[in-house]
């Protein structure tokens, strides 16, 4: 048998990485997106709530407040690994700045 055989490498990713949005932002969620193998079906907390929330498909939604968070998506129910989504929640956006 090959080492490649041997080898068991579970890799998984989450992205974006970051987002910028507006709080008063118009138009359908922002879905994370996962890639690679993962056992079970992922989990999503937000460190803020009222800046940005999650749901449990990963659909991102601008909060109350504007601000910073960071959503944590971890492998499954175990919590065993975590990948980390960085959301700035602003004001408004001008096109052109």
């Amino acid at each position: 048998m090959s080492i490649r055989n041997k080898l068991k490498i579970d890799y998984w990713d989450v992205s974006p990485r970051t987002l910028r949005v507006s709080r008063y932002a118009w138009g359908p969620p922002i879905q994370l997106a996962i890639h690679g193998d993962y056992a079970e079906e992922p989990e999503f907390e937000s460190s803020d709530p009222d800046v940005v929330w999650v749901d449990s498909s990963g659909y991102i939604y601008p909060g109350d407040k504007i601000g910073c968070a960071v959503i944590t998506v971890f492998d499954s129910w175990r919590r065993r690994s975590a990948r980390f989504v960085q959301v700035e929640v602003v004001e408004s956006w001008y096109w052109g700045e």
